[in-house]
C-alpha cells in the first residue's frame, strides 16, 4: 500500500498547487474554530462573575463557531469534490494533462503488479504492445506470446504461432555449415534474422520497412521482394515465416494487386537458392480464402506455391484456443480441414 499511495501523490504533482491552495484555506478555518472555541473557554471564566457578560459573550462565540463550522464544511466538500474528480481520471485524461513522460517518470519506480490500478496498467500496455507507442519504431519483437497488465496483475491473453514456427526455423537449418548465406523475408517484428547472423551465418534481412537491428554478418534491405535485384550469388537458404500470405493484399503499408505476387516471390526464391539450397516458409493453411489482411492456403493454394519444389517436411498446426496450439498427424495435409479457423503449415522445401 505503500508504494501505491507514492505512486498516487507522484501521479498528482502537477494538482497539487489545487490542493494546497485548497487545504491553506482549510487550516485557516480550522484556526478560527479554534480561536473561537478559545473565545467561550474565556468567556466562561467570565461568565462566573458577570452572568450577563456570560450570556453575551457565549451567544457571540457560538455564532462565531457556526460561521467558522460553515466555512470549513464548504472546504471540505471542495477539498472532496477534487478527490473524486482525480479519482474518476483515465489514462488518456491524465495523459492530456501531463506528458508521459512526466506521467511515467513520476509513478512507476516502486510500482509492483500488486499496485497496478485499471489505468495504470492501461498506460503500460501501450508501450509494451506490437501496436503500441513504440511500434513505429521497427523494433518490437513477436514473441509469440501475448500478456497483457490487468489491475493488480499481469495475464496471458493469447499466445502464436511464432512458438513453433521460430523452433521450425532452426531445425530445418540445423545441419547448414557456418558462414552459410540466408535471406529471411518479412523480417519486421522477427527475431529469426538476427539470431541466425549470431549463429555465424551471413543474412539478408529483406523488408520493405528495413530491419532495425545490426550485426557484422546481417545486411538490411529496406525493399520487396520483386523489386530487390536479388543476391549477388546463389545463398543456401531463404526463410519466409507468415510473410508470403500478405504479398499484393494491400497490407503492412504494401500496395494491393490483383497480380498473384505470392506466386511470383516464389518463382524469385527458387531462382536464389544454390542446387541444394533450403526454402523455409510457414502459411496460413485451412480453407482457402482471402480477406483484407491475407491468404488462407489449402492444400491445392500451398501445391500451386510449390511448383518446382521438392518438399523435405511438411507439419500442420491448428489452434484450440487462444493460448493452446497443437500439431497434427502428417495425414492433416490431404485432410479436409474442419476446423473454421485456419492452421499453420509449415514446409521444408528444395529446388526440384
Amino acid at each position: 500500500m505503500s508504494a501505491l499511495k507514492g505512486l498516487l501523490v507522484r501521479i498528482t504533482a502537477p494538482l497539487r498547487s489545487f490542493f494546497n491552495l485548497r487545504f491553506e484555506h482549510l487550516a485557516e478555518e480550522l484556526a478560527d474554530v479554534h480561536r473561537a472555541v478559545d473565545d467561550v473557554q474565556r468567556a466562561h471564566g467570565v461568565a462566573t462573575d458577570n452572568a450577563r457578560a456570560d450570556a453575551d459573550v457565549v451567544r457571540e462565540a457560538a455564532r462565531a463557531v457556526e460561521l467558522a463550522s460553515r466555512r470549513v464544511e464548504a472546504r471540505l466538500a471542495d477539498v472532496e469534490g477534487a478527490l473524486a474528480r482525480l479519482g474518476a481520471l483515465d489514462a488518456d485524461e491524465l495523459l492530456a494533462r501531463n506528458t508521459p513522460d512526466d506521467v511515467v517518470g513520476r509513478c512507476l519506480l516502486d510500482v509492483t503488479l500488486d499496485d497496478l490500478g485499471h489505468n495504470t496498467a492501461l498506460l503500460l500496455d501501450r508501450g509494451r504492445l506490437l501496436d503500441g507507442i513504440s511500434a513505429p519504431s521497427r523494433l518490437e519483437i513477436n514473441h509469440g506470446v501475448h500478456l497483457s497488465l490487468r489491475e493488480g496483475g499481469i495475464e496471458l491473453v493469447g499466445v502464436n504461432e511464432r512458438l513453433f514456427e521460430v523452433p521450425f526455423v532452426f531445425s530445418a537449418l540445423h545441419d547448414l555449415a557456418v558462414g552459410a548465406s540466408v535471406v529471411d523475408i518479412g523480417s519486421v517484428e522477427s527475431s529469426v534474422p538476427l539470431s541466425l547472423a549470431m549463429e555465424g551465418y551471413e543474412v539478408v534481412a529483406l523488408d520493405p520497412r528495413g530491419y532495425r537491428y545490426e550485426h557484422p554478418g546481417l545486411t538490411a534491405v529496406a525493399d520487396t521482394v520483386a523489386g530487390w535485384e536479388g543476391p549477388a550469388q546463389p545463398v543456401d537458404a531463404v526463410t519466409c515465416i507468415s510473410a508470403i500470405e500478405h504479398f499484393g493484399i494491400g497490407s503492412y503499408d504494401e500496395e494491393g494487386t490483383e497480380r498473384r505476387l505470392d506466386l511470383d516471390a516464389m518463382a524469385r526464391f527458387r531462382s536464389w537458392l544454390a542446387p541444394g539450397g533450403r526454402l523455409v516458409l510457414t502459411v496460413p493453411f485451412g480453407r482457402a480464402s482471402v480477406d483484407a489482411l491475407q491468404r488462407v492456403y489449402d492444400t491445392a493454394g500451398v501445391d500451386e506455391l510449390l511448383a518446382g519444389f521438392e518438399v523435405d517436411r511438411r507439419e500442420v498446426y491448428r489452434r484450440i484456443d487462444d493460448v493452446t496450439w497443437e500439431r497434427l498427424g502428417d495425414d492433416a495435409y490431404a485432410a479436409p480441414w474442419a476446423n473454421e479457423d485456419p492452421g499453420v503449415l509449415c514446409l521444408a522445401a528444395r529446388p526440384a
